[in-house]
């Protein structure tokens, strides 16, 4: 194809990196009302998983990953997770993409089990990518992932048991956990607390346990001291 970018570009964020939201309310995100429930305790009582997930579609509880999380402007200090606004912004402008056409954002539940997302992954890029191949005249045309840590997991499952292979011309991740995260053993053994400087703001314990998501974040490799002679895998 002459004069512009060939494929689909999808960008799939990672772990806190989609907006969730209820019945239009923002749970977690960075607009005002979304900091003020996290901050107050109770947006994340409210995004609690109940039981295992289950592995279908829809949970049935009225929350939805509704966009991409931006980057923040005026909360230091706070607000530790970059957004992906900048990152949109230049994927578009140097590859010279069409959003809506060859540029598509992927938020998913970053709470629920991995392949679930990676699912509804497979779904949504077989339709951009026919709409591209339409639209565009590029019969040759491929998807090109750019993931940002969990989001390598939900691409990479997508590509090897999805066969998302057939269609995905190369995935760009960085930061991806793709042995395991040592934060997940921390904040599932010893909880999570999130903290302003010395103060803390709130404890999500009980919500990331809840998580599977979290759960599949732990290393497979000999990662905790339990006072043997070697380190030992998580699962043992």
């Amino acid at each position: 194809m002459a004069g512009g970018f060939g494929d689909v570009v999808v960008m799939l964020p990672g772990l806190i990196g989609s907006v969730l939201s209820k019945d239009g309310e923002p749970l977690w995100g960075t607009s005002p009302g979304a900091l003020w429930g996290i901050v107050a305790g109770r947006n994340l009582e409210r995004l609690k998983l109940m039981g295992a997930d289950n592995g279908d579609e829809d949970l049935g509880d009225g929350i939805v990953a509704s966009g991409l999380v931006p980057n923040p402007e005026i909360v230091p200090g706070l607000w530790k997770q970059g957004g992906y606004s900048r990152l949109a912004a230049n994927l578009v402008a140097r590859l010279g993409l069409t959003p809506g056409g060859n540029y598509f954002e992927f938020p998913y539940d970053w709470r629920r089990d991995n392949r679930v997302s990676a699912r509804k992954l497979a779904k949504a890029a077989a339709g951009w990518l026919a709409d591209w191949k339409k639209r565009s005249g590029n019969d040759d045309a491929k998807i090109m992932l750019v993931a940002h840590s969990m989001g390598g997991l939900v691409g990479r499952y997508f590509i090897e048991c999805l066969e998302g292979w057939k269609t995905v011309r190369t995935m760009v991740s960085f930061g991806t956990p793709y042995r395991g995260s040592g934060n997940a053993v921390d904040y599932l053994c010893n909880g999570f607390v999130w903290k302003v400087g010395p103060v803390s703001a709130f404890d999500g314990t009980d919500a990331l346990r809840s998580f599977d998501s979290v759960h599949q974040l732990l290393p497979i490799y000999p990662f905790v001291d339990h006072g043997g002679p070697k380190l030992a895998r998580p699962t043992e």
